[in-house]
């Protein structure tokens, strides 16, 4: 297949299209690497956790929830007190946002969570801030974690091929703003999808400013948003931006 007839041919599929060619096993993997899950809820599409994740014990993610938001609000009501810059009290509330949900989208957390992460080994940010205050912030983080497996099914393997030169963060958010712009117009859309948007935006900056991880983000970026488009049938414009972001993901030896 041609790369264009490729990407549609994809496209097809995860649209539940009688395909006009075979589809390749790229559509299941892009489909299947995003932990967005998209469901009609009230007459809404909503974005929720995708697949079922593993519950250890049955009230567990309650009792975890619940631990959580205590904690993050101690945080938080510390910040405040210590008078700490407002850099690091908006990072908190950030967080907090999403976490209010009675069951939060764990990307939504994720996003917002990665720059804490980042703030909680950095030297230059917490030297000077009390030592108990961040081994609590440390210990956020690390709750964070732990309420992963109770949110999402265990990770599969990266099965998605490497991106093509052509697919950059700047394109991915300039995809991002127009498909957010398309679903702000719709009174079919529930705002946890444009939330799940600017979350992937989120880690499409964050592709462009860390040099060392920047690859990491911009394929969880990218997968997250063709995997999240992909489900949904929103005119001429959606459908391109599905195609363009799925032929990022066909390597040259898949176009040959």
């Amino acid at each position: 297949l041609r790369p264009k007839d490729c990407a549609i041919a994809v496209v097809r599929h995860l649209r539940g299209l009688p395909p006009d060619q075979p589809s390749p096993t790229l559509a299941q993997a892009l489909a299947g690497a995003s932990p967005i899950g998209l469901i009609t809820r009230d007459g809404k599409l909503t974005a929720v956790n995708a697949g079922t994740p593993e519950r250890l014990a049955p009230k567990e993610l309650s009792i975890r929830l619940r631990a959580l938001r205590d904690h993050l609000g101690a945080l938080q009501d510390e910040a405040v007190s210590k008078q700490l810059p407002a850099s690091i009290r908006t990072r908190f509330d950030l967080y907090a946002v999403p976490l209010a949900e009675a069951e939060p989208v764990f990307y939504l957390l994720d996003a917002r969570m990665v720059s804490l992460k980042v703030g909680a080994r950095n030297k230059y940010i917490t030297d000077g801030l009390d030592a108990m205050f961040v081994a609590d912030w440390r210990l956020l983080v690390k709750m964070h974690g732990e309420l992963k497996p109770l949110l999402l099914p265990p990770e599969e393997p990266d099965a998605l091929p490497a991106l093509i030169p052509e697919a950059t963060p700047e394109v991915g958010l300039t995809l991002a703003d127009a498909a957010i712009t398309a679903m702000e117009s719709s009174d079919t859309v529930d705002s946890s999808v444009i939330a799940a948007l600017g979350a992937i935006k989120e880690y499409l900056d964050l592709a462009k400013a860390d040099v060392k991880h920047g690859l990491t983000y911009l394929r969880r970026g990218l997968a997250v948003l063709g995997g999240a488009l992909s489900k949904v049938v929103y005119g001429t414009t959606l459908v391109a931006t599905t195609v363009t972001i799925t032929g990022w993901w066909i390597t040259p030896q898949a176009q040959g």
